[in-house]
């Protein structure tokens, strides 16, 4: 929830054929207030990770989505304005692109910590694979990114 008490839900766009034929898709990022009244509704289908999966507000109250099959996380303003891209969409940040390419050790360096970007478990959930620590900031920079302190 942001300092609004708005709710940000993620639709992962996949559907059914038949859902296809028959409705039509949300906006991928959708904002609720607490009485579950949609506040705003944002995001092209053709930015967005390819298979967005997460998201989480900052202290400014921006959003963070994350990709489930890419290596992007991006950074939205409260009304839905892109503000920041990390990482390429289609891409994993590994030695050959995909999944199953060796991840880099490097990648990205974000308020403090390097973060390689690509699929793997959040650090909000507490799990994951390797070192992956909380950065002590407002920015939430572990949806779906492997985050070692940068020393």
């Amino acid at each position: 929830m942001d300092s609004h008490d708005h709710v940000a839900v993620v639709n992962r766009r996949n559907i059914t054929k038949e859902e296809e034929e028959t409705s039509q898709q949300a906006p991928p990022i959708l904002m609720f207030d607490a009485a579950g009244t949609l506040v705003n509704s944002f995001g092209d289908p053709n930015v967005v990770p390819s298979s967005i999966h997460g998201c989480t507000f900052d202290r400014e109250n921006n959003v963070y989505v994350g990709g489930n099959t890419d290596g992007i996380v991006q950074k939205y303003s409260h009304d839905g304005k892109l503000l920041l891209q990390i990482g390429t969409r289609g891409l994993v940040d590994s030695t050959d692109g995909t999944q199953k390419g060796k991840p880099y050790r490097t990648g990205t360096a974000i308020d403090g910590l390097w973060c390689s970007i690509r699929p793997g478990n959040s650090c909000a959930s507490g799990g994951g694979k390797g070192p992956i620590r909380r950065p002590r900031t407002a920015l939430p920079v572990c949806l779906h990114i492997t985050c070692i302190a940068s020393t």
